[in-house]
């Protein structure tokens, strides 16, 4: 039943990561509605670091109290990421508003960054998964 709840949250969390990196894009980008896409991204990135946060919160609860260590790691390390991310859009919001374009490339890439690092994460956590089944 461990092994179930840790896949299933890896499992959401690379759906979350694939729809944030493809169809959110392809949305933004097509949409002609959106009178703000700063805004509305904003607000998006925000949304998509909380469900992450949450998500690696839970993995890092069941691994600890079920004693799962290599999970408990995944968890805790992705939490950290998670709420680099979280902090990193006001910083992001500030470069694009002061047109420091240099800084806002650099801590965009590191945005970038986290979300492959925790997608890549995901996917090796589930091929443990499966070579433990």
């Amino acid at each position: 039943m461990l092994y179930f709840f840790i896949n299933l949250i890896l499992s959401i969390q690379l759906g979350v990561i694939f729809y944030q990196a493809t169809l959110f894009t392809f949305h933004l980008r097509n949409h002609k509605s959106i009178v703000d896409p700063s805004a509305y991204s904003k607000r998006s990135f925000t949304i998509f670091f909380c469900y992450l946060l949450l998500l690696n919160f839970l993995l890092f609860l069941i691994s600890f109290f079920e004693s799962a260590e290599l999970f408990y790691y995944f968890g805790l390390i992705g939490l950290f990421h998670s709420i680099a991310g979280l902090l990193l859009i006001p910083v992001m919001s500030f470069f694009s508003n002061r047109a420091m374009t240099k800084a806002f490339s650099i801590s965009h890439a590191f945005s970038l960054y986290i979300m492959i690092f925790l997608g890549i994460s995901s996917i090796v956590g589930i091929y443990q998964l499966l070579l433990d089944a």
